[in-house]
């Protein structure tokens, strides 16, 4: 593909586009999921019109959050004072209220992103905020559409302008130092790689950290090797500003800990940290990672697990926990959420995955799912190896050399369901965003039989050729994570599990739907390579489509595109599965 700069190949890219528009349309007509997008949008929109305030987060003096105002497309972050939260009225009318002392509104509105769209060619997508310690300045980064990359911004939340310095493009990371009085940034070579920072953590490959500067003092959060000795959690040491270095670098004995699900202070020990996990000494505990599980299945949906949207809606959607056995027998955590009221035996359903990076598969509640629960479908969730919340080990079993982990923990917990007869055969979809959509991707081409339908949103699906041909702002991290095609016995694992070189021929694939844009990390060539080459090998079946959709818009900001582009995906899920 040629650079995204040169003309002629771009206008190549403007008939391909045009092409697989005019091919996505007629296929969603055919299976009439194009009445049944514009139903669902009706329902997500209408949804959005309860939704008009995000829970208020508070720190230190203020709450937090962000609100719509009506008949606008982006947000507006405000903050108002947790002294006067008795004033707040409800997420319906969030702005209401007036502090008569001060003399004006009890709400501050600090970012307008309708205005940041004005400024920045129409899109409003921010991806890095940080509120500095003194609660003074934001510090964001908005995507520049003509520059292509992030530029960083600092407004003054107390007069509400820009401040004229710092101002820089292709910014990655920032975050506050100093008690607020500095502002650290990392930018980012023409390659998108970091290039420039002020503070460099080097270490072992794979070891997590977070630096955070208070009262004087560094604080580390990480998980790197301590003492030559190998830790499965993290742990947190302490160093004076005053004197920094290596040797000054300890780990304070207890720290004190807030549960922000139930809102309880505790004192965690450390002393036995490189030995068990750390100990509560006062105060409630909370699991850091799942404990065992029971295979029957446990209805958790009546147990306090904290505030959160889920347990609110417990009346109407229940939660159930399952340990299924992966190939090599390690159990595979899997969450399932239904409808009470339409749960019977051989459902639809709809398994989401990512496993990669360590990061903890999303599960929070999104209103775009009760579409899907209240017309019968279970939603699940496979915690696979590979992803996190199990300890840095179980990360390390599904990275790299083991990344088939991953992919076989997946293909487990689909044949679980079928097996139970939780989803009944032939209408089981999956589901993948980014590294999940490689995760999906490779599940099917492992067992395209277990699969009706998929979902691979912006996916990573050309692994080897984009490993070794890094056209792509990739990082250290992502070779740690898929592998490092140099050395041969890396290489041979990532074409073991890269799905655009395991397709199979002349077998029948389930119908997938696969978006990417060009605003998206991994290319859109990788997509239009998979579905091309899928399209090639595999059986055609007219009632199981092979969709791209290739967006040059940015959706994540947007309510209405966002809405537009769910309300699609889900049609094409429903339409797929329910007409077998």
């Amino acid at each position: 593909m040629g650079s995204l700069s040169d003309a002629a190949a771009m206008r190549h890219m403007d008939v391909h586009m045009e092409a697989e528009e005019k091919y996505a349309e007629a296929c969603l007509a055919a299976a009439g999921a194009d009445r049944l997008a514009r139903k669902l949008q009706l329902e997500m929109v209408s949804r959005l019109a309860s939704e008009a305030c995000t829970t208020p987060a508070r720190w230190g003096p203020w709450l937090y959050y962000r609100r719509a105002d009506e008949g606008k497309q982006y947000p507006v972050l405000c903050r108002r004072s947790a002294a006067l939260h008795g004033e707040f009225v409800s997420y319906s009318d969030p702005s209401a209220g007036f502090d008569f002392t001060a003399g004006k509104r009890i709400e501050q509105k600090l970012v307008d992103y309708n205005k940041e769209a004005e400024r920045f060619g129409g899109y409003s997508y921010e991806e890095l905020s940080e509120v500095s310690p003194d609660h003074r300045y934001i510090a964001y980064t908005m995507y520049d559409k003509d520059k292509d990359s992030f530029t960083l911004l600092v407004r003054d939340m107390v007069t509400g302008t820009l401040c004229d310095k710092p101002r820089a493009d292709r910014v990655s990371n920032i975050s506050w130092a100093m008690d607020g009085k500095a502002l650290v940034y990392v930018v980012t070579n023409e390659d998108r790689r970091p290039y420039r920072m002020t503070l460099v953590w080097e270490g072992e490959s794979q070891v997590h950290c977070i630096v955070e500067h208070h009262h004087g003092r560094l604080y580390l959060f990480t998980d790197a090797s301590r003492e030559g000795v190998h830790v499965n959690s993290h742990y947190l040491m302490q160093s004076d500003v005053e004197s920094p270095g290596p040797k000054s670098w300890k780990m304070p004995d207890a720290v004190v800990d807030y549960n922000l699900l139930n809102g309880k202070w505790q004192i965690v020990q450390q002393q036995n940290m490189l030995h068990e996990r750390t100990k509560v000494l006062y105060g409630n505990a909370f699991a850091s990672s799942m404990g065992k599980l029971s295979s029957d299945g446990a209805d958790l949906s009546s147990q306090d697990l904290g505030d959160c949207d889920w347990n609110e809606l417990s009346e109407y959607y229940a939660c159930e926990y399952y340990d299924v056995p992966s190939k090599d027998g390690v159990l595979i955590p899997l969450t399932l959420v239904y409808s009470r009221k339409h749960k019977q035996e051989g459902n639809p359903g709809l398994l989401h995955g990512h496993g990669a990076y360590g990061e903890i598969l999303d599960k929070r509640w999104r209103s775009e799912l009760k579409s899907l629960l209240d017309r019968g479908w279970v939603i699940a969730y496979a915690d696979v190896r590979g992803g996190g919340g199990y300890g840095k080990e179980w990360h390390q079993d599904g990275a790299r050399t083991k990344k088939m982990n991953s992919i076989y923990d997946f293909v487990s917990c689909g044949e679980f369901l079928l097996e139970k007869g939780i989803i009944q055969e032939n209408k089981l979809a999956g589901w993948g965003f980014s590294a999940g959509g490689l995760l999906v991707a490779s599940a099917i081409n492992t067992r395209p039989d277990l699969f009706r339908a998929a979902v691979l949103k912006v996916p990573f699906l050309d692994v080897c050729n984009t490993l070794l041909h890094p056209i792509l702002p990739l990082t250290a991290i992502d070779y740690e994570e898929f592998g490092f095609p140099v050395d041969h016995e890396e290489f041979l694992a990532i074409k073991k599990y890269s799905p655009y070189d395991n397709i199979q021929k002349d077998v029948p694939y389930p119908a997938v739907f696969v978006t990417s844009s060009f605003n998206t990390r991994f290319g859109v060539w990788e997509a239009a390579k998979w579905v091309a080459k899928v399209r090639e090998l595999t059986q055609y079946d007219p009632e199981r489509p092979v969709i791209l959709n290739l967006t040059t818009d940015v959706v994540e900001e947007s309510k209405y595109l966002e809405t537009k582009e769910l309300a699609t995906e889900t049609a094409f899920l429903i339409k797929m599965v329910n007409n077998t």
